[in-house]
């Protein structure tokens, strides 16, 4: 009996430890499976956060039919207008140069210039260095005299050239001269084949220049022999309410004549009717002043700047040597009074004439 109840004893401490071995392995499946979940969890994104990433997959896909510029392009709209400088003109501009024999006028950079060329006589010279040196003192001579043709050819008012006002009076003809000798040599002298090359420059306007030996009375007598006459749209006072010319900025001759320029020293702006309009050489003291500045361009060189704002563009046609012919329908738009007390006011670097 003893036995029996021994045994019964034995079975129910074996189950009962089974129960609790059985209850703590699924406890602690159960936290292995709640520990793998959080695991999970934290590496698994939200919801909200897998439609953003879809999305941003979405926009970073490459665009097969859009090209989109590196860089914007500005709106005009948005784009400033930019004024018209001296400097940006010149600089886009080719230079107005008249080719001479031996030289040529620069109307441009404003100098005239020339060449002259000797031969190095060994024979006569047995030093290599006198003979070298006595024919760079030939090529300066030879230099002055072309410089002098070249100069002589040179208008100055219409169609009156430096030679028309030499042949009458010996004084001109003295100071032309001598400004000739005193041109500036250009650069150094070059050895070419057997003989020595020089180059002489001398400035068109300025002090020490051709302009200096000119004065009142020679440009009176030139304006007289070419007949020129005032012009009755001078007289006009911006009847047809136009605002004139701005005196703060520059005037910009456009040429239409390209070919035909035949630049002078002191150019003459005339009307339909050949009056005159406007003489450079009443408005400037000669001894002052670079003035007129020939530049060589078109108008698209203008809007190739950016804009012609604060730039007054006057056309112009060639008429004659050293003479512009404003059209009726532009002239109507200029107060030519007005462009004169400008020129006095503001002085010779108003004005370029541009072709």
């Amino acid at each position: 009996m003893t036995k029996k109840y021994s045994v019964i004893a034995i079975a129910l401490v074996f189950s009962f430890f089974s129960a609790i071995e059985s209850t703590y392995a699924q406890t602690k499946s159960t936290k292995k499976a709640q520990k793998r979940a959080a695991k999970a969890s934290k590496k698994a994104p939200k919801k909200e956060d897998a439609l953003v990433l879809q999305q941003v997959e979405v926009v970073q896909q490459p665009q097969t039919t859009t090209t989109i510029p590196s860089t914007p392009v500005p709106s005009l709209a948005t784009t400033p207008i930019k004024t018209i400088q001296y400097s940006d003109i010149a600089a886009n501009s080719q230079e107005l140069v008249i080719t001479k024999p031996n030289g040529n006028v620069n109307w441009t950079q404003q100098y005239i210039e020339a060449t002259g060329q000797s031969v190095i006589d060994n024979e006569r010279f047995k030093n290599s260095a006198q003979a070298k040196l006595m024919a760079t003192r030939g090529a300066v001579v030879v230099a002055q005299r072309n410089l002098l043709e070249i100069v002589k050819g040179v208008q100055i008012v219409g169609e009156t050239t430096v030679q028309d006002m030499i042949t009458t009076s010996d004084y001109v003809y003295s100071r032309v001269e001598g400004v000739v000798k005193g041109a500036q040599q250009i650069g150094e002298a070059k050895e070419k084949d057997g003989f020595i090359e020089v180059r002489l420059r001398m400035p068109i306007y300025g002090k020490e220049s051709l302009a200096g030996t000119l004065d009142d009375q020679l440009l009176a007598r030139a304006r007289k022999e070419n007949g020129f006459e005032k012009s009755p749209l001078l007289d006009q006072e911006g009847s047809d309410g136009s605002k004139g010319i701005d005196g703060s900025n520059p005037i910009v001759f456009n040429v239409e004549n390209q070919t035909q320029i035949d630049p002078s020293m002191y150019p003459i702006v005339v009307d339909d009717n050949g009056k005159v309009l406007f003489d450079f050489s009443q408005h400037f003291r000669l001894k002052e002043g670079k003035f007129p500045q020939y530049l060589q361009m078109g108008k698209d060189v203008l809007q190739a700047l950016g804009n012609t704002k604060g730039v007054d563009i006057i056309n112009m046609i060639q008429t004659g040597k050293g003479q512009f012919q404003i059209p009726q329908k532009s002239s109507k738009k200029v107060f030519w009074n007005k462009v004169a007390r400008i020129a006095q006011d503001v002085g010779a670097a108003l004005f370029k004439l541009v072709f």
